[in-house]
C-alpha cells in the first residue's frame, strides 16, 4: 500500500486548533477580567468559558487521531473530508450555543453531529481495517 498524506486531517487538525486557541483565549480574557488565576471563581461567565475550551479539547484530539489513521489507510478522501466537516460543525454548533438556553437545540445538534460523526469515523475504521487483513 502507498503512503497516504493525510491532507484532509491536516486541514481539520488547522481548524480545530484555531477554535481551540479562540476559546483559551476566550478563558484568559474572563480570568484576567474577574481575576481568578485558577478555578472558575464561582464565576458563571468563566465556568461557561471553561467547558467550551475544556468540551473541545475532551474532543477534538481523539477525532484528529482517528481521523488521520483511516485517511492514512486509504479511505476515500470525500468520506474522511465528510467526516471531518460533520465533525467541524458539531463542534462550533456546541461551543457556540453552551451556556445559552436560548439555543439549546443549536447546542443539541452540535452534540448529535458530534456523535454521528464519531460513530461513523470508528465503523468506517473498523471496515478499513476489517478490508485490509
Amino acid at each position: 500500500m502507498a503512503t497516504v498524506l493525510p491532507l484532509v486531517s491536516a486541514a481539520t487538525a488547522a481548524l480545530i486548533v484555531l477554535l481551540q486557541t479562540v476559546l483559551m483565549l476566550a478563558v484568559v480574557r474572563l480570568r484576567r477580567q474577574n481575576r481568578v488565576s485558577l478555578g472558575d471563581g464561582s464565576n458563571p461567565a468563566l465556568q461557561t468559558a471553561i467547558r467550551r475550551h475544556a468540551n473541545l479539547a475532551e474532543n477534538g484530539g481523539l477525532f484528529i487521531a482517528a481521523i488521520s489513521l483511516l485517511e492514512m489507510l486509504g479511505a476515500e478522501r470525500y468520506q474522511v473530508g465528510i467526516l471531518c466537516g460533520v465533525f467541524l460543525i458539531g463542534r462550533v454548533l456546541h461551543a457556540g450555543a453552551i451556556g445559552k438556553p436560548s439555543l439549546m437545540k443549536l447546542r443539541i445538534a452540535g452534540i448529535a453531529l458530534t456523535a454521528f460523526s464519531g460513530f461513523g469515523l470508528s465503523i468506517r475504521l473498523i471496515l478499513k481495517l476489517a478490508s485490509l487483513a
